[in-house]
């Protein structure tokens, strides 16, 4: 009996140990609680007035977007309307033009039809003929129209020209041989020997490299008859 009792007082002296230490762990837990202050709940806070912030910016962009749509349809409309004024306005002014230009093209194919009636009668009334008179006494006939006669003239109104057909009255010469008889260079003498070729004064060959000139007799003698007959003209 004895030492059921002792064992008895040993287990209650282990379970109040155990009871004051539970008691002074829960003592000390209370006093830090009381110590730290208790946060408020930030997160759900923030969450809202995000959801606020994120609510109002998707309106507002939402108006944005409404906005620019009304615009761009608003000037698509303008640019259309311009679009087609400004087409039928470059019709008509296309159109104005091509009447016009057509009338005026008729104008002037008249008035060129005229002036190439009038001068051609002008023309084949005061064609000229004139003789070539051969060492046999035959003559020989040949047109040149007032026009054609001025241009011959003008080509021979030039003293260099002039000296060149001189020249070549000896007969037929090459460039080099004009070249070494005029105080000119070989431009110039190119120059003066194309115009006689294109007025039809001038017959030119080719032998190599040489370009052999002769004087067209008839239509220098055509033009001298012509001049002539000024001359003779008070006879």
């Amino acid at each position: 009996m004895g030492k059921k009792k002792k064992q008895e007082k040993q287990k209650k002296g282990k379970n109040k140990g155990k009871e004051e230490k539970l008691l002074k762990a829960e003592k000390t837990l209370k006093s830090e609680k009381a110590q730290k202050p208790e946060k408020p709940p930030k997160k759900e806070k923030r969450t809202q007035e995000d959801k606020k912030k994120r609510m109002s910016f998707e309106a507002e962009k939402s108006k944005t977007a409404e906005i620019l749509s009304e615009r761009k349809a608003k000037t698509a409309e303008v640019s259309s309307e311009r679009k087609a004024k400004t087409a039928e306005v470059s019709s008509e002014r296309k159109a104005k033009t091509a009447e016009v230009f057509s009338e005026r093209k008729a104008e002037t194919a008249e008035i060129f039809s005229k002036n190439k009636t009038e001068a051609a009668k002008a023309s084949g009334e005061r064609k000229i003929k004139t003789a070539e008179i051969s060492g046999t006494g035959k003559t020989k006939l040949t047109d040149l129209s007032e026009a054609e006669m001025a241009e011959a003239l003008r080509a021979l109104g030039d003293e260099s020209r002039m000296q060149i057909l001189t020249l070549l009255l000896e007969g037929e010469k090459c460039a080099g041989d004009l070249l070494q008889s005029l105080p000119i260079v070989q431009s110039t003498l190119s120059h003066h020997m194309r115009v006689l070729v294109e007025h039809d004064l001038v017959h030119c060959r080719k032998q190599g490299k040489w370009s052999y000139y002769r004087t067209n007799s008839e239509k220098l003698a055509a033009i001298s008859a012509y001049v002539m007959k000024w001359g003779g003209s008070n006879e």
